[in-house]
């Protein structure tokens, strides 16, 4: 590499320039240099509350596996009306599963509504969050996880 950087200092400008960029590039590496994920698989999957569907909810699929670049770590999808979600491109791994209520859009600012409920209902999702305990693991022929949500503990 040295030999070749003195050969185009001697050249001009431009070829000094170019000569660096391939210099840098093969010293430093070109490719991402991680894990190889494989190829993108598309899963689908039906998300229900006490055996209704459940509209409007994100779902998270995440690993905290080393070594995976955060591109591949967390994807996310929202529920239709009918509880269903699509993810077009996630790869092959395991993955913790969260579903969490979408953002209400309401201003946390905003004066409190005079006849609303002084207490707020449990939220059934909540044991759904961050701490779940559901997981799912996508592979190339396993495209669709359906997870059945229960809000009152089952007797």
């Amino acid at each position: 590499i040295g030999m070749m950087l003195r050969g185009c200092w001697k050249a001009g400008h431009g070829v000094r320039l170019f000569c660096c960029a391939v210099a840098l590039a093969l010293v430093s590496g070109c490719g991402g240099g991680g894990v190889d994920l494989g190829p993108p698989i598309e899963i689908t999957g039906t998300i229900t509350l006490d055996g209704q569907p459940l509209p409007n909810v994100e779902v998270i699929f995440a690993t905290t596996e080393e070594g995976v670049p955060l591109a591949g770590r967390r994807f996310v999808a929202k529920t239709g009306p009918d509880g269903g979600y699509k993810i077009e491109s996630i790869f092959a791994n395991t993955y913790a599963v969260s579903v969490m209520p979408q953002d209400s859009g309401a201003d946390p600012n905003a004066e409190p509504d005079p006849d609303a409920p002084a207490e707020t209902p449990p939220n059934p999702l909540s044991k759904y969050g961050s701490e779940s305990e559901l997981s799912a693991t996508v592979a190339e022929g396993k495209s669709t996880f359906d997870f059945e949500l229960v809000s009152k503990p089952v007797k």
